[in-house]
């Protein structure tokens, strides 16, 4: 113990020692279950982070941060030293109206589902939209969460106008975006100690893709902000967030098209990407996403209605303005005509019940792959990679030749919207899975080798160093480590997320 009280005899803070409470907080969706804690912080404020951190730094006592534990690469469970669960910090404010929409300051333990539902009292909605809606805000900020539309508005970080949080000095951090833009690539952030922090932007290899949660975020002359979103908790704590709310649209349909071969699904949704990007095109989707044959074979048992000659789905969503739905719904029914579509190989969902089948339909599959999964006992091995548009279907390809040289079971569905698809191996033995492990590492070197990202949404954490290493190699991840050293002098903030913790020594 390092001299820190037992729940209770704490006055102010609530601390608990008591190791069945404690290994509570020690899981979340990656199924990482080596996490150890000597003990479980849980404040009540802001001003209780920073007195906390500060204490914490002098003793060398590596800090952890802990929202709603949905993540899928263990970035919040403990590797010794302290829980520090922002679960109190839960305050969710009055929403402000603007004309474009309008915006709200709340604590980073409000749940996505709760702001979903207030935004939607008030006639507005929050883009990003991640799947996992008991996530929290702050866990959403701290690892630039994406969803389904992020398609059409972005990741996390588009929808951040401000936010606070505290250093592990205990200093304060209150950034808005465009309020402290700098150049040269000098990063300044005035602090509540009256001391202004200087940091070079990490120096980090170009992306070219829409979506990525790998590593820090690096573009020349990029606004502070934005170095704390996404950094998995390894730079601050995030104690307040302002974040933009849109105008929710009249109303909204889903399709769900099926082809009879992957190649025509592949081809219509570059057409649809391209032609979302000409303001002329009206029927923009929220979001566009991808199913292979494979996926749907494994979902047909449940869902028996799917055409026969189906080998490939893409699954939209498309909100429309005050009396647009029918002309919406013409511009796709002629869209899908020019090139082939039947009738019968469209479902269409307006109508509540429809649109929760459709949903259902969509989140069916990862339940049926975790199911399949727990009947072999092996592991699957998922892919989360994206790469730009014009490698798109290269990497595709390469996808899978590799699976099917292996003779590996495997499906492919995802955010073909953004050239980014999950690649579900399903191995069968021990050594398939093997297989699988080495093929994904060599997946990674070709998608990097093309200007891409190893982490598309769910991150580093302490589960894919390999990866990272790969998209930015040693140099970079000493890069960042030296920008980690600035924010965090001890050393203590989520050791382990990112990067190994030996490039802090």
């Amino acid at each position: 113990m390092l001299g820190y009280p037992a729940e209770e005899e704490a006055a102010a803070l609530l601390i608990k020692i008591d190791p069945s409470v404690i290994t509570g907080y020690l899981e979340d969706a990656s199924g990482f279950t080596q996490g150890y804690a000597e003990r479980l912080v849980i404040p009540e404020t802001e001003s209780e982070v920073a007195e906390y951190l500060k204490q914490a730094s002098r003793k060398k006592e590596s800090i952890t941060i802990v929202g709603g534990r949905t993540g899928v690469s263990a970035g919040c469970i403990a590797q010794g030293g302290t829980l520090l669960s922002m679960e109190r910090l839960d305050t969710l404010n009055k929403i402000e109206l603007t004309g474009e929409g309008g915006w709200v300051t709340l604590g980073p333990a409000v749940r996505l589902e709760t702001l979903i539902s207030a935004a939607s009292q008030a006639g507005l909605l929050y883009g990003p939209d991640p799947t996992e809606k008991t996530g929290t805000l702050g866990g959403n900020a701290s690892t630039n969460a994406s969803g389904g539309r992020s398609f059409k508005y972005g990741a996390t970080r588009e929808h951040v106008l401000a936010l606070t949080a505290v250093l592990s000095t205990g200093e304060i951090l209150r950034l808005e975006r465009g309020r402290s833009r700098t150049s040269q690539d000098l990063l300044k952030f005035p602090l509540s100690s009256g001391r202004t922090l200087e940091c070079q932007r990490p120096l980090l290899p170009s992306l070219e893709v829409t979506k990525n949660a790998a590593g820090y975020f690096s573009v020349p002359d990029m606004d502070p902000i934005d170095l704390l979103i996404g950094m998995d908790g390894t730079l601050a704590v995030i104690t307040s967030l302002k974040l933009k709310l849109l105008r929710a649209p009249a109303g909204r349909f889903t399709l769900a098209v099926f082809f009879p071969d992957m190649p025509s699904a592949v081809d219509c949704a570059a057409i649809i990407r391209n032609q979302t990007k000409d303001s002329a095109f009206q029927t923009g989707p929220a979001s566009l996403e991808f199913m292979d044959q494979q996926a749907l074979d494994l979902l047909r048992p449940e869902f028996p209605n799917i055409p026969d000659i189906s080998r490939a789905v893409l699954l939209m969503e498309q909100e429309y303005s005050p009396g647009k739905q029918d002309e919406a719904l013409a511009q796709w029914s002629e869209f899908l005509d020019q090139r082939g579509v039947s009738e019968n190989m469209i479902w269409y969902a307006e109508t509540e019940p429809d649109v929760r089948r459709l949903q259902e339909f969509r989140h069916a599959l990862p339940e049926a792959v975790n199911r399949l999964v727990r009947q072999r006992n092996f592991p699957k091995v998922g892919t989360d990679m994206a790469v730009p548009e014009k490698a798109f279907p290269e990497m595709l390809n390469i996808y899978r030749r590799g699976l099917e040289s292996l003779g590996l079971q495997y499906l492919i569905f995802g955010h073909i919207g953004e050239c980014h698809l999950h690649v579900n191996i399903l191995p069968r033995q021990a050594s398939e899975f093997q297989a699988a492990k080495d093929l994904y590492l060599q997946f990674a070197r070709e998608a990097v080798a093309r200007g891409g990202t190893v982490s598309a949404e769910h991150g580093i954490g302490k589960i894919k160093h390999a990866f990272m290493e790969i998209m930015v190699g040693e140099p970079g991840l000493r890069e960042m480590a030296r920008v980690k050293r600035i924010f965090d002098p001890a050393g203590i903030l989520n050791r382990g997320n990112i990067f190994p913790e030996k490039y802090l020594d």
